[in-house]
């Protein structure tokens, strides 16, 4: 994989054979999971998104007509703008935060109540190069679905 220069911005060129492509729905009957777990999770796909993107960069190759500065404005440029991990958090409101750091999961205006965190490097990459990426993933937690007993409705409880 790399960069082609077509006017003044990179284009990803596929130097690789077909890669294959893996979707899986996995439902899990109970899970628990805490703002620092998710916060771990979203540092591990940047850590891999981050990897990707010196992997790729390292085989930008300098046009002819480009001074050094302009190379290196092209790669800063990509490394800024398509190697992202993009987080949306959705409330069982309707309410919906998205960011590409980690702050969006600690962020004041989070919803309260989420149903819904998605995680993904596709979409800047993907905006960015007009392909998708070699190595890439959407990660979908779903919590739409009320748990069995919940602790914030004394209702519910057992007796």
């Amino acid at each position: 994989m790399g960069f082609k220069m077509t006017s003044d911005l990179p284009v990803v060129v596929p130097q690789r054979p077909i890669a294959q492509h893996l979707k899986k729905y996995v439902p899990l009957r109970s899970i628990r999971v805490s703002l620092a777990d998710i916060q771990n999770i979203f540092e591990k796909f940047r850590g891999q998104v981050n990897e990707q993107a010196e992997i790729e960069i390292s085989q930008v190759v300098r046009q002819p007509n480009q001074t050094e500065e302009q190379f290196e404005t092209v790669k800063k440029n990509a490394r800024q703008r398509a190697f992202k991990v993009l987080v949306t958090i959705s409330g069982r409101d309707g309410q919906s935060i998205t960011g590409d750091d980690a702050s969006v999961l600690s962020a004041s205006n989070r919803p309260d109540k989420v149903s819904q965190i998605f995680m993904s490097n596709v979409v800047a990459y993907q905006s960015f190069a007009n392909v998708r990426p070699v190595n890439a993933f959407d990660l979908t937690l779903d919590f739409s679905k009320p748990p069995l007993i919940d602790t914030n409705n004394p209702v519910s409880s057992p007796t």
